[in-house]
């Protein structure tokens, strides 16, 4: 190998220290995207499963089974049991009118992939074509050699009887040295700038096809985000076949980077980058478990939104303006009116929900902006109980739009997010009760959270079967006590159908309090603060219906 060769890694080591994008990696991370090699087999597989389906839901469904039957797809089993191809069970309220649009979608969104691959290889691989990568990169090789070769021509000019007689090495209009000698070589440090100046060429033309192939892509995303938000509007679960275009990392950055970026109040525009979330969201609802992919996309997608962007589209839901069914501004076909704070709040009560096939959030970590309201505040010593802390109001005023944010999914929490949600309401409470700077305003995040948690029934009674979590809810001194009358009745009311289990050990341990420490029902425990204005009259309420009719009424 020549002094002055170079390659790829050269190239991508000056890309990277100029902040550069390798249009090589741009190309590999693409074509493993949307795995361009198996396409063909997945278009064949809708193609028959069309034929055979009788409905939009019949044709994932089918196409699922059609994938799992054929031989190999991606390299393992076309689908893997883990959901994929399992039963797809979005209700689509279509009785197969769309199969047509909706089939031709899907072949669009295949044909739209494959094409941008195509194109992006062509920017790449080796053509004869000043634009193509591979070419540059091979024609200023083999300029970077000719100049080495050529250096050794220089040599004969100097006269070897009269060494002082040398050459000056200018190169690249710079003077780098002099060649003296009886026995002149071409100096390493000339092969070095030979290669650097071509290096540096190679990097500037890497640069415009990175560029290039960043549009290309930008471009197929919008067209793929367009033809997602067509589909969704017919019915089709976007994510309940083996075709799992929508459903990858770099779609879901594509989502949250518009998302980001959009008006929080402006519903219209951030629902086609809803649609993959919504998709995935309500086949879970309806039974289908999430998929590996599915549970990385919501992780992906939640831990990139911008900082506080949770609480502004609570606040924009706040204000929204309902919109009826049929109206001109009705979402679509399939009939969703959901504002984006409920979408999203839909799509986090499901990610954290191992029995749909999402995290636990015991075991997985939340997004910062519902962890940091969630799990106990700490101070610069570590102690749990942060009295005297200068964002107290702050604190409080989030939290409530927190909880607001998760009190609008349709669906109940999941066990172990119920019982995050009301062990998080119960220390903020203490905080609100002990600390007078965390109750510049009433503390209504902790009531919200009660009652979104007490819509578990039976994480409700596990929660008032244990008899410290018992001691502590009744602990508290509620300004609203709502929320905490909403647990109680909850987890001490046995479902029609159901056994009766923790709810008998709930209903003993409530009952233990009332009997013996009515005064915790009527204003908690502890001294309460001059400034308080307690109203316990809801969690009374509860409490004095629980008691057997033989028993005196309270007071005791």
């Amino acid at each position: 190998m020549s002094e002055v060769t170079f390659g790829r890694e050269d190239i991508e080591a000056r890309l990277g220290a100029d902040g550069g994008t390798s249009p090589w990696t741009l190309m590999e991370d693409f074509s493993d995207e949307i795995d361009a090699e198996s396409m063909a087999e997945t278009a064949a597989v809708y193609r028959r499963a069309a034929g055979e389906a009788d409905t939009i839901g019949d044709l994932a469904r089918t196409a699922s089974q059609v994938a799992e039957d054929s031989s190999e797809w991606n390299g393992a089993a076309l689908a893997d049991g883990e959901g994929r191809a399992g039963e797809t069970t979005r209700d689509l309220q279509d009785d197969g009118t769309y199969m047509g649009e909706v089939s031709t979608l899907l072949s669009q969104a295949m044909d739209i992939a494959v094409e941008t691959d195509d194109a992006i290889h062509g920017m790449v691989d080796y053509a004869e074509d000043d634009a193509n990568m591979e070419y540059v990169l091979k024609r200023e090789v083999g300029i970077a050699e000719g100049e080495w070769e050529n250096w050794q021509q220089f040599l004969s000019y100097i006269d070897p009887y009269d060494p002082s007689k040398g050459h000056i090495v200018t190169y690249d209009y710079q003077q780098i040295g002099e060649i003296l000698g009886l026995d002149p070589q071409r100096p390493a440090y000339l092969a070095e700038a030979i290669k650097k100046h071509h290096v540096k060429q190679v990097a500037e033309h890497a640069t415009e096809v990175a560029t290039a192939i960043t549009d290309t892509i930008e471009g197929y995303r919008a067209a793929l985000t367009r033809y997602g938000a067509d589909l969704g509007d017919l019915g089709y679960d976007l994510t309940g076949g083996p075709l799992q275009l929508w459903s990858s990392e770099e779609m879901a950055q594509w989502a949250v980077d518009h998302i980001n970026a959009a008006d929080p109040s402006d519903d219209a525009a951030m629902r086609p980058y809803l649609e993959t979330l919504q998709s995935l969201t309500t086949a879970a609802q309806n039974g289908r478990k999430l998929t590996e992919q599915e549970r990385d996309y919501l992780d992906y997608f939640f831990n990139n939104l911008d900082q506080g962007r949770l609480r502004d589209f609570t606040l924009a839901a706040a204000g929204r303006t309902p919109v009826d069914p049929g109206s001109s501004n009705w979402g679509s076909i399939t009939g969703t009116e959901d504002s984006t704070a409920q979408i999203l709040a839909d799509a986090f009560t499901v990610m954290y929900d191992p029995e749909r096939g999402g995290f636990d959030p015991e075991q997985h970590g939340l997004p910062a902006e519902v962890s940091g309201m969630l799990h106990p505040r700490y101070n610069q010593y570590g102690n749990r109980v942060d009295p005297g802390a200068e964002d107290a109001a702050d604190y409080i005023s989030d939290y409530g739009q927190t909880a607001s944010f998760l009190a609008l999914a349709s669906d109940p929490p999941g066990d172990s997010m119920a019982r995050l949600m009301a062990d998080s309401a119960l220390y903020t409470q203490n905080l609100s009760s002990t600390h007078p700077e965390y109750r510049t305003s009433p503390n209504g995040g902790s009531d919200i959270l009660l009652e979104t948690a007490a819509r578990n029934s039976d994480a409700a009674a596990g929660m008032l079967a244990d008899k410290e979590f018992t001691n502590e809810l009744f602990d508290q001194q509620w300004d609203v006590s709502k929320g905490a009358a909403a647990l109680v009745t909850a987890g001490t009311t046995v479902p029609a159908g159901q056994s009766e289990g923790a709810y008998t050990d709930a209903l003993g341990n409530v009952r233990d309090v009332a009997l013996n420490d009515w005064a915790a029902v009527q204003h908690g425990r502890g001294e309460v603060g001059a400034d308080r204005e307690l109203d316990h009259s809801d969690l009374e309420k509860a409490v004095g219906a629980l008691l057997p009719d033989s028993e005196a009424a309270p007071p005791f």
